[in-house]
C-alpha cells in the first residue's frame, strides 16, 4: 500500500513538471506575469502542452491546423495569442470561452472563411484582434458584439463582399478598422455611424462606389 501511494506521487510530480515545461525548441521565460512561450517558426502542427500560467504564446509562422478548445481553460492567464501564418481553417466553437484576459489575438495569414456568432463573444478585454490575409467571406453580424474594448480591427486582405449594417455593432472603443483589400461593394450607411472613437479607417482597394456621407456623422474623432 505504501508504495502504491509512493507511485501516485511520483506521477503526480512527473505530471506537475510536464505541464510546465518549455518545448526544447523554444524560447521561454518566466517572469511576475506568468509564463512567456516563444516558439516562432518551428514546425509545430499543433500546441504542445504548456506551463499553467503561461500568459505569452507566439506560435507564429508554423503548420498549426487545429486551435484546441481547452486552450484557455488550461492557461487562464493567457494575455497574447499569436497564431498567424498557420494552416488553421476554423475556430471550433467556445475555443476562446475561457480567455477571459486576452488583450491580442492574431490569426492573419491562415485559411479562414467564416467568422461565427460566438468565435469571440467572452473577449471583453480584448484590444487588438488582427484577422487579416485570410479568405474569410461571411462574419456573422454578431460576431464583435461583446468586444467592448477592442481598439484595433483589422480585416484587411480577405474576400469579404458584405459587411452587415450592425457587425461592428457595441465596439465604442475602437479606434483603428482596417477594411482594404476585400470585395466590398457597398457600406450600409448605418455600419460605421456606431464607431464614436474610430480615429482611423482604411477602405482601399475594395469595390466601393459611393459612400453616403452620413456614415462618418456621429464619428468626430476620424482623421484618416
Amino acid at each position: 500500500m505504501k508504495n502504491r501511494s509512493l507511485f501516485f506521487i511520483v506521477l503526480v510530480v512527473c505530471a506537475k513538471l510536464v505541464n510546465t515545461s518549455c518545448p526544447s525548441t523554444c524560447s521561454c521565460s518566466n517572469s511576475t506575469l506568468g509564463f512567456y512561450v516563444d516558439c516562432y517558426s518551428k514546425s509545430f502542427e499543433r500546441i504542445p502542452d504548456l506551463p499553467n500560467d503561461t500568459y505569452y504564446l507566439n506560435f507564429a509562422y508554423n503548420r498549426i491546423h487545429d486551435i484546441d478548445v481547452q486552450l484557455c481553460k488550461e492557461m487562464p492567464l493567457l494575455q497574447y495569442i499569436y497564431i498567424n501564418n498557420n494552416l488553421i481553417e476554423e475556430i471550433p466553437n467556445e475555443t476562446f470561452t475561457d480567455c477571459h484576459q486576452l488583450i491580442t489575438l492574431d490569426i492573419d495569414d491562415n485559411k479562414l472563411k467564416i467568422i461565427a456568432n460566438m468565435d469571440f463573444s467572452s473577449l471583453r478585454q480584448l484590444r487588438t484582434l488582427d484577422l487579416s490575409g485570410n479568405a474569410i467571406e461571411y462574419m456573422h453580424p454578431e460576431a464583435f458584439r461583446n468586444l467592448t474594448s477592442l481598439k484595433t480591427l483589422d480585416l484587411r486582405s480577405n474576400a469579404i463582399e458584405f459587411i452587415h449594417p450592425e457587425a461592428f455593432h457595441n465596439l465604442t472603443s475602437l479606434e483603428k478598422l482596417d477594411l482594404g483589400s476585400n470585395k466590398i461593394h457597398i457600406i450600409d450607411e448605418n455600419t460605421l455611424r456606431q464607431l464614436p472613437n474610430l480615429r482611423y479607417l482604411y477602405m482601399g482597394n475594395n469595390n466601393i462606389s459611393s459612400i453616403n456621407s452620413i456614415s462618418f456623422q456621429e464619428m468626430p474623432n476620424l482623421y484618416h
